[in-house]
């Protein structure tokens, strides 16, 4: 899965996969949240880029862990609410 890096701040708060410089030859990528006005976690200034984690889902081929899942035809009455769930 190739990334699709950006620099600079981001323009919404929210959760992000940040690449994180440290030193000349060493770093790691990490879910970080973005306030609006810093990264919240330790090495702010190391962030050298981010990708927001929401859009991740889209360049991943996931298959749902359920083997058993109905087309979206065969949904029918289906509640699909957390409103409506019963135990």
């Amino acid at each position: 899965m190739k990334i699709d890096w950006k620099t600079g701040s981001p323009p919404l708060p929210g959760l992000y996969l940040v690449a994180i410089k440290l030193g000349d030859h060493g770093g790691y990528c990490a879910f970080v949240p973005w306030t609006g006005q810093a990264w919240d976690q330790a090495y702010q200034e190391n962030v050298i880029a981010w990708h927001r984690a929401g859009d991740l889902i889209g360049l991943m081929d996931i298959n749902w862990p359920e083997a058993d899942v109905a087309e979206p035809d065969d949904l029918g009455d289906i509640p699909r609410g957390i409103e409506q769930y019963e135990e």
